[in-house]
């Protein structure tokens, strides 16, 4: 399940210090780096995955997801932003922004589908200077496709869909869910084609 971080224990001491030590020379830098990584790809996940629903393969958007984590771990600066989760979810959402658009381009989605970005926005380094309007319309475009999906769900898709969107493997959701795997596969089938038909925004 995707962290929150006014919930995770330990923040912000614990992980604060893993921080500290990723951004350091320490020769267990990597180590602690790696070790945020894996608290936060929950994080990375739930992010990347309403893309499913748009259109997109999300796992492909995980890698560019998860390079903005590590982004995120190496510029933090706790003196500018009280809470690292709040700053992660901000890396990564530009970089999913950044990568749907280059992959718009290379499928020639029409232009009224392409999510705008900033022309100079790969050059900027600091995510906290950066415009935030892409990220704003990408966030609310992918909860009103949310939205509008689940008007359509039966209970158990509904189920499927907010396990799914949690970040929750589909053995994790077909044990959440005291239902077997390929139950859940096909209902996340189903809830992809009642998504292409709600696709594009009217």
């Amino acid at each position: 399940m995707a962290l929150d971080e006014r919930e995770e224990p330990g923040f912000p001491d614990e992980v604060l210090t893993l921080i500290r030590k990723a951004q350091s020379s320490d020769p267990d830098a990597a180590e602690a780096e790696t070790e945020l990584v894996r608290r936060y790809l929950p994080l990375v996940r739930s992010l990347a995955r309403p893309l499913y629903l748009a259109g997109w393969e999300a796992e492909d958007f995980l890698q560019e997801g998860t390079l903005g984590l590590i982004k995120a771990i190496r510029t933090y600066d706790s003196a500018r932003s009280p809470y690292f989760g709040a700053y992660a979810k901000t890396c990564v959402y530009r970089k999913l922004c950044q990568a749907v658009e280059r992959n718009s381009r290379k499928k020639n989605v029409p232009e009224e589908d392409l999510l705008p970005l900033d022309e100079s926005s790969e050059t900027l380094s600091d995510p906290t200077e950066l415009p935030i309007d892409e990220i704003v319309i990408y966030r609310d475009e992918m909860e009103r496709l949310v939205a509008e999906i689940r008007k359509t769900l039966s209970p158990f898709e509904d189920r499927v869909l907010t396990s799914y969107l949690e970040g929750y493997s589909f053995d994790e959701m077909a044990v959440r869910l005291k239902s077997g795997k390929k139950a859940v596969q096909n209902a996340m089938y189903r809830i992809r084609t009642k998504s292409e038909k709600i696709r594009p925004a009217p």
